[in-house]
């Protein structure tokens, strides 16, 4: 479990593009989302964004940049033909890990192995929220420095069937519509 996230994290850091500055990882990210807090979270139908498409794996489907390719492989990259920011899809056992996640508790059980994999991870928040169509996820955001390379990275886990799916958006410029677009359209296939 360990080892595949962080993994997963270093594979989403080589598609970063050197050159560019990470935005930092602020402190509307511990916040719950207004959504969590409605009566009635039944799910509904994901709204695309203008200039976006959805990607669906059979199990779980959001919305990305419609001009980005697919990459499929042990872990799909999704990503634009310059380099820079990305998305990545990866998938493990279900398991209950996430479902209760503290900072502490992710610091204390992935910082060595980010470490070890030559990584430096700040400012560290993780949240629950439910997001527009009624899905409740873990969020994990975080600021990576890999190769002198600062980047944001927020991970949403989502569980499928047997599976938890860890989709990673990466940026090293900041895009807040991709964050929000992958957020809110997260959700499982029908």
């Amino acid at each position: 479990l360990c080892v595949l996230l962080a993994s997963l994290i270093l594979i989403s850091s080589m598609f970063a593009f050197a050159s560019c500055e990470s935005p930092d990882v602020d402190d509307n990210d511990e916040k719950e989302d207004v959504d969590d807090k409605k009566e009635d979270n039944s799910k509904k139908e994901p709204t695309v964004p203008d200039g976006y498409k959805m990607y669906d794996n059979g199990d779980i489907r959001f919305a990305y940049p419609e001009a980005w390719k697919v990459s499929n492989g042990s872990v799909v990259v999704i990503s634009s033909e310059n380099g820079g920011n990305n998305i990545t899809v990866a998938y493990e056992d279900k398991s209950d890990f996430y479902d209760d996640l503290t900072a502490d508790e992710f610091m204390s059980t992935m910082g060595p192995q980010f470490s070890a994999l030559g990584q430096n991870i700040s400012n560290v928040k993780v949240a629950h929220p439910t997001n527009e169509v009624g899905v409740k996820l873990t969020k994990i955001s975080l600021n990576n420095t890999v190769s002198g390379i600062n980047m944001k990275q927020t991970m949403y886990v989502i569980s499928s069937g047997s599976l938890n799916y860890i989709v990673t958006v990466t940026e090293v410029q900041a895009d807040t519509k991709l964050v929000n677009a992958v957020f809110n359209t997260l959700c499982e296939s029908k």
